[in-house]
């Protein structure tokens, strides 16, 4: 929600799943569940966006995708090597 009239500072506070400037951004896997639940979702300022960024999500474990809803084939604890829209590089990935 946006805090605006003649009182309001004009900052927005947004509600869960929703990020930036205006709350314009929704987190990747949708408002309701952001990153499906296996990540954080985050702006990143690179990424393209109304005001400049995009919600990303930076996701946990064997978690990865862009929304955090695909699951690693290798076991916990190798390292695996993702591009920012989630594809897999296999030739720096061990195993």
């Amino acid at each position: 929600m946006c805090l605006d009239g003649s009182g309001g500072s004009g900052a927005c506070v947004c509600d869960g799943g929703w990020k930036g400037r205006y709350c314009d951004q929704e987190c990747p896997g949708g408002f309701a569940n952001p990153c499906h639940g296996h990540g954080t979702c985050a702006l990143q300022s690179d990424q393209q966006g109304a005001d400049g960024a995009a919600a990303v999500c930076t996701c946990e474990g064997v978690f990865y995708g862009p929304a955090c809803d695909m699951i690693a084939d290798e076991p916990l604890g190798q390292c695996h090597h993702y591009t920012l829209d989630g594809t897999l590089y296999p030739e720096m990935t061990p195993g």
